[in-house]
């Protein structure tokens, strides 16, 4: 699905459904330059009442994908920035640039690192990444997620730990991490990290929700072991509202494991709240 931006809203352009048993006309072929493709094409409308083309194929392949990207660009020629959202096909098919791609969210089979630094490969520059499925894999320095802005894991497992403890950009949301069994001091080393302007120096927001499943749950006392802080005051910001992942985003802060921490280098504050399955870090403007 690719999308344009809107201000702050977005309007879908084109969606591509992948139909096996689809039947088609004789008349249902488009030339794509050197070949034909088999595609059924309709104007549809949405309960907003925007109209949007429907593009319907029996096989979403490295064939179709390469033959609609030059379709698109031919057609469209968009120059406004574009969001992209695609189900992630194995490895094996490979993903033709779209043009002006500022958002991309995945979803579908499982990715391994290898796939995604693949895939972000084309997209070099993405102010935000959403990521649906898990991810398998380690992270190094060299791994391209670390390079983008903004970064929304929905089922990151293990991974998202990983993923938390060398994020170097503005705004990380991950649910169902898995707890594994160093994440007081991990959690430790990052709010340390930030304080001490070793890292996390880009951060504005940090959401994590633990997975529930687990069997435990984030010891708090030890996140905040040995570090100065300062009471969390309520009257003051009891939230914080981030909009950047396309919804709205509520980091709250209260009850008795809310504090404040401050950056040497600048006297920047930032509220933390660690508690059982939760851990949240804003940085304050």
């Amino acid at each position: 699905m690719i999308r344009r931006e809107e201000g702050e809203k977005f309007k879908t352009i084109i969606k591509i459904l992948e139909i096996p048993t689809l039947r088609f006309r004789r008349t249902s072929n488009k030339n794509t330059g050197d070949s034909y493709i088999w595609m059924k094409i309709r104007v549809k409308g949405n309960s907003s009442n925007r109209e949007y083309c429907l593009v319907k194929v029996t096989q979403i392949d490295e064939r179709f994908l390469a033959a609609f990207n030059l379709y698109l660009k031919t057609l469209f020629r968009l120059k406004e920035s574009t969001k992209l959202r695609m189900e992630f096909i194995k490895s094996s098919v490979r993903t033709p640039m779209f043009g002006n791609v500022n958002e991309v969210s995945l979803s579908g089979e499982s990715l391994t690192m290898d796939d995604l630094d693949s895939f972000l490969t084309l997209y070099s520059n993405l102010d935000v990444l959403k990521i649906q499925q898990s991810v398998n894999g380690e992270l190094n320095e060299r791994s391209r997620i670390l390079a983008v802005k903004n970064v929304l894991l929905s089922d990151p497992g293990p991974f998202g730990m990983n993923l938390l403890t060398k994020f170097t950009g503005q705004n990380i949301c991950l649910c169902k991490v898995d707890l594994v069994e160093s994440v007081e001091s991990d959690l430790n080393e990052l709010i340390r990290k930030w304080m001490n302007g070793e890292g996390y120096q880009n951060l504005v927001s940090i959401f994590v929700e633990m997975n529930f499943l687990s069997g435990r749950f984030i010891q708090t006392d030890q996140v905040f072991n040995q570090l100065p802080v300062e009471w969390f005051d309520t009257t003051h910001r009891p939230k914080y509202t981030t909009r950047v992942f396309g919804g709205t985003l509520d980091i709250g802060f209260y009850g008795d494991n809310c504090y404040d921490v401050v950056r040497k280098n600048d006297g920047k504050k930032a509220s933390i709240r660690a508690d059982f399955f939760y851990f949240r870090m804003v940085v304050w403007n």
